[in-house]
């Protein structure tokens, strides 16, 4: 019998802990970085090798073995393997080897996957896994989702070391168990106080700390404090999420945020209002959109297209690339438009910033988004998108909806959704399927707001969490508005923008519209039409993005947070990128035949267009595929009950559309 001990990709210091094992030190005995040795002893022969180091390692009268580690990550742990030669069959006992998504490290409340797909048989014998739980921290319950099969997930409930032992069978005999040490940490909260913009003496203000995080996903607490300003203003609800702010004079008003996971205080951060009298104009707020990860040589297009005006004024846009890395000669492509470009030509961190001035010429204070341009070969980190906020009545079920997360590079996405916060006395607790459900539900048993926050992953990193707000009411709760999905086309055709998927929790309630131009290009003229209708009309005049906003009020007088659509308008003659639709959510069985639908996809220019259909997730056990997958209705089974997110990109030979998803809900 002989034993070699392998890693199929650890690092160095892995590589330098697996001599010590072997041999005890790496620079006589065995073999270490930089150094050889030999350990021998009569009848057989070995090998050992860790991060470029050679070494010799034997018993007597048994086969040979070999012990090898290298610098790719993920593999945590050396693997011990046995051959059997003792049964006179010649079979090798398989080689068990255990990698996973996060590396040695991962966040405590986040799945991790533990992969054996490097294990090997000699032989070519097909191999089993067995997988154990073999040690946790005191007080975690976590369990393996699955104890067979190549891979398994475990999502650590406490800080500590979690062991995962896996063992592999080729049909005749097992291998030596393969152990991975997880190490699972609390990592500190960050605190997001919102936008800076103004308000009116007197005006309540809405401080929103929703979109503060923790990785982990665990509740957070939170502490609002006024930190400078003129004296007499008031704040209320210093410890929700959504505090209030009323000014009781002009002036700057500087308030803080700390937020709490129940361990470990979050930095500071910071809002700043500006206060001015009752009747006078304020200021407008800028919005940068959301961060992006990207891979080097994408054209990156920035969104400043949901910037606002209180005064619901006009406003226009002015973008400035503040930082970029080293040598890059970037620039910012119509930098004046809702909607700029971005060409990284270097890997790295790029910044951008956005000013928008309303039609009185008050100026917002810049908000930035951040850019990260990883090499071709470097995986990208995904995105979450967490789903527009609702309004919803107390006793509501809840639905969320993660599927506009994205990963640049294509990869199947899993979801990890958690509570954030929650009014005082609610029991709520989020239903979901799978760590690979975009959907999950939740019951608001209470009045006030509920925030949920989103990590997403694609099997080697995480995105930074999004959050979505849930706002419950006994009575009357506001509307939401829909202005429908982004339109492109050519000038001087008129295009119709939709609200009808604008909607209001109280059966029974009516709507009315009002549609107002924010932002045009330079030189146009056109102003919407039917702006009280539910259908309103826009004839862009002149090449450029115009965007429209859409506010809804129900009949007792309550209104809705404004919404906002894109209509990008071509010269003659210019090609413009297709736009990409998905189809409507369809709900199906088990074994059911799915039928995609991207009739509704166009070409502004009237150019025939390609289709490429894709999985963007499915619950986890599901070997479902597509069949037709360019075609514009391709099909596929589903084997698992679960929520699958189908991606749809459409081509015209030049240019590809913006990605569009659909969701096909399995229950039975």
């Amino acid at each position: 019998m002989s034993r070699s001990i392998h890693g199929r990709s650890i690092n160095l210091l892995a590589a330098a802990w697996l001599c010590v094992l072997v041999v005890a030190g790496c620079g006589g005995g065995g073999g270490g970085t930089g150094a050889t040795g030999a350990l021998a002893a009569t009848g057989a022969t070995g090998a050992v090798s860790a991060a470029g180091a050679t070494g010799a390692l034997s018993a007597p009268g048994e086969t040979t073995g070999a012990v090898s580690a290298t610098g790719e990550t993920g593999t945590m742990s050396a693997t011990r393997s046995a051959s059997d030669s003792g049964s006179g069959t010649g079979n090798v006992a398989p080689v068990a080897a255990v990698s996973t998504s996060s590396g040695a490290q991962a966040p405590v409340n986040l799945a991790v996957t533990f992969d054996g797909t490097g294990s090997a048989d000699a032989d070519g014998d097909a191999l089993s896994f067995r997988w154990t739980l073999a040690s946790r921290p005191a007080g975690s319950a976590a369990a393996l989702d699955a104890s067979a099969g190549p891979t398994v997930n475990l999502t650590p409930d406490v800080p500590g070391d979690f062991v995962v032992t896996l063992v592999v069978n080729d049909g005749k005999v097992d291998s030596s168990a393969t152990s991975a040490t997880l190490h699972a940490v609390n990592v500190a909260p960050v605190a997001n106080a919102g936008f800076d913009r103004s308000l009116q003496i007197g005006e309540t203000g809405v401080l929103d700390g929703s979109a503060s995080s923790d990785l982990n996903g665990d509740a957070l607490t939170y502490k609002w404090s006024v930190i400078a300003g003129p004296s007499g203003s008031q704040l209320i609800g210093d410890t929700q999420a959504l505090a209030q702010f009323v000014p009781s004079v002009a002036g700057v008003y500087t308030l803080g945020l700390v937020v709490n996971d129940g361990a470990l205080d979050s930095a500071q951060a910071t809002v700043r209002l500006t206060a001015v009298a009752i009747g006078l104009n304020r200021a407008p707020t800028a919005d940068a959109g959301i961060d992006q990860n990207v891979p080097l040589g994408t054209v990156v297009t920035l969104d400043g297209s949901a910037s606002s005006d209180p005064d619901g004024n006009s406003i226009t846009y002015a973008w400035t690339l503040d930082s970029k890395p080293a040598n890059s000669t970037a620039a910012i492509v119509d930098a004046t438009s809702p909607r700029p470009s971005l060409t990284p030509d270097q890997a790295g961190t790029y910044i951008a910033s956005l000013v928008v001035t309303d039609s009185s010429s008050a100026t917002s204070v810049a908000d930035q988004v951040v850019v990260t341009v990883n090499p071709l070969n470097k995986n990208n980190a995904p995105v979450a998108v967490a789903g527009p906020a609702q309004n919803v009545l107390v006793g509501a079920t809840v639905e969320l909806d993660g599927s506009g997360s994205s990963d640049a590079d294509g990869d199947l996405l899993s979801y990890s959704w958690s509570i954030t916060s929650k009014p005082a006395g609610s029991a709520a607790q989020l239903s979901f399927i799978d760590a690979y459900d975009p959907a999950p539900t939740f019951m608001a048993d209470m009045p006030g707001v509920y925030v949920i926050g989103l990590v997403v992953g694609d099997g080697k990193t995480y995105s930074t969490q999004a959050s979505v707000t849930v706002t419950a009411a006994p009575g009357n709760v506001a509307p939401v508005a829909n202005a429908g999905d982004d339109v492109s086309t050519v000038v001087l055709n008129t295009v119709s923008l939709s609200g009808a998927l604008s909607s209001d929790a109280n059966a029974g309630d009516t709507l009315t519209y009002a549609w107002t131009l924010v932002s045009s290009p330079t030189g146009s003229a056109a102003v919407p039409g039917n702006t009280s209708n539910v259908t309103a009309t826009l004839t862009p005049d002149v090449p450029g993005i115009y965007v429209v906003q859409l506010v809804v009020t129900d009949n007792h007088g309550l209104w809705s947070a404004p919404d906002n659509v894109v209509v990008t308008a071509g010269a003659a003659g210019v090609n413009l990128a297709p736009v990409a639709k998905a189809g409507p959510r369809q709900r199906s069985a088990i074994g059911q035949t799915v039928t995609l639908n991207g009739s509704k996809s166009y070409d502004p220019n009237g150019t025939s267009i390609t289709y490429a259909w894709k999985f963007k997730s499915k619950p986890k056990k599901s070997t479902a595929t597509l069949i037709g997958s360019t075609t514009v209705a391709p099909t596929f089974v589903p084997d698992v009950r679960g929520n699958y997110v189908v991606q749809l990109v459409v081509s015209d030979g030049q240019l590809t559309s913006v990605a569009s998803s659909v969701m096909i809900q399995v229950r039975r």
